[in-house]
């Protein structure tokens, strides 16, 4: 009997599971909606929401619970910074789940897991502030691999130029006759 046992397993292992929850939830933050299916969408819907309700508290052990479980800074920042505040007025229900239809492959019921206001994250997730990005490729040009390469060949050739040919240099302690 299955008395209080919450969530499913999805036919995955604990390790498979936790990785699937990261990456739907990342897509979720970075998208502000995904496609999946029923199950996973229904999943997703409670574990958003636990989530989102710990990044509302925003004190640095929140972020701390957030990082151990997205394991990235940028995802966390988002959203604290981004999605959190959009939510408030809210104590639950960050996210709806609408019905999409069946898939043509295995006929399983897909949803689309969304916020309940749309969130906009600015930016990308490693820089939420494009315009700091621009300035900084504009300062610092890194030197590319080949450019490296190149200079490489081209200090060979100066050695080579420079250098006598063996049969000219005499050897040491033969005299020549």
């Amino acid at each position: 009997m299955r008395h209080r046992v919450s969530g499913k397993k999805l036919g995955r292992d604990t390790k498979h599971r936790k990785a699937l929850w990261r990456n739907l939830m990342r897509q979720l933050v970075m998208h502000g909606h995904l496609e999946t299916t029923e199950v996973k969408g229904k999943e997703l819907k409670r574990v958003a929401d636990r989530l989102v309700g710990q990044a509302q508290v925003n004190s640095i052990a929140s972020r701390r619970l957030l990082h151990r479980f997205f394991g990235k800074r940028d995802v966390v920042n988002a959203l604290v910074d981004q999605v959190a505040p959009t939510f408030t007025d809210r104590h639950s229900g960050f996210t709806r789940i609408e019905r999409l239809g069946n898939r043509a492959g295995d006929n399983a019921l897909l949803v689309r897991v969304s916020w309940v206001i749309e969130t906009e994250v600015k930016g990308n997730l490693k820089n939420p502030n494009p315009q700091s990005q621009l300035t900084k490729a504009t300062k610092h040009k890194p030197s590319t691999k080949s450019d490296k390469s190149v200079q490489r060949v081209v200090r060979a050739k100066q050695d080579t130029a420079n250098k006598q040919p063996k049969s000219q240099t005499p050897k040491k302690g033969t005299k020549k006759k």
